[in-house]
């Protein structure tokens, strides 16, 4: 069996700009204020909603209430906003499925399909939220077996559905929607205020890559 070395593997199309540089940048064509305005307005509107509906179990269940629906409501508007579409970062800065996929847990073909989906539908803005706590804790799975367990099933569940969406596999995830729903208004709200993350880093200091899995089935 060979084993995987990701900086030997062919581009996915877009060539140098799916890897997202450490200098900044914008949003690869994206409106970038149009896209927060919109986030922020869908947000408001589902924390408004939220906190009504919470309103009877007191204080505390309409807080829980707004927070949740906020940020079911500021998915909803990024996935529906035209100021939101647009190329993002990309590559092989999907640092917790590289990870996986690094260790021969991941298809090649699911993890491609992961870097894909990232460059042509998330802003850098969502990356760079990410990175900000994706990369402390890829470095925390290298020495967790506990952390690592934990987080494998989320990553894997994200990537089928995103490998779905892309048209790799033929039925989504629904437990990858949800991962989705939760955690990528999370990484769009941290980005505005992150900066760049080093994440190349990882890989240059990554421990030997383990036999690669090539792919799994469409069905």
């Amino acid at each position: 069996m060979k084993t995987i070395d990701i900086n030997q593997l062919p581009e996915i199309s877009g060539g140098e700009n799916h890897s997202m540089s450490n200098t900044g940048g914008s949003d690869g064509g994206r409106d970038a204020a149009g896209c927060r305005s919109d986030a922020a307005s869908g947000f408001g509107i589902g924390a408004t909603v939220g906190a009504a509906i919470g309103l009877a179990g007191g204080p505390a269940v309409s807080a829980l209430g707004a927070m949740a629906v906020g940020l079911a409501g500021g998915a909803v508007a990024i996935s529906n906003s035209p100021a939101c579409q647009g190329s993002g970062g990309g590559g092989s800065s999907r640092v917790i499925c590289t990870h996986f996929f690094r260790k021969g847990q991941l298809p090649q073909n699911i993890w491609r399909a992961d870097m894909e989906f990232t460059f042509k539908n998330l802003s850098q803005t969502t990356v760079r939220g990410y990175h900000v706590w994706a990369i402390p804790y890829v470095r925390l799975m290298r020495k967790s077996p506990l952390a690592e367990k934990i987080m494998r099933p989320l990553a894997i569940w994200r990537a089928e559905e995103l490998a779905f969406k892309m048209g790799v596999l033929e039925k989504g995830n629904w437990k990858g929607k949800v991962v989705r729903a939760i955690c990528e208004p999370i990484c769009f709200t941290i980005g505005l205020f992150a900066k760049e993350q080093n994440w190349e880093s990882l890989w240059t200091q990554a421990p030997k890559a383990t036999p690669l899995v090539e792919n799994t089935p469409a069905a």
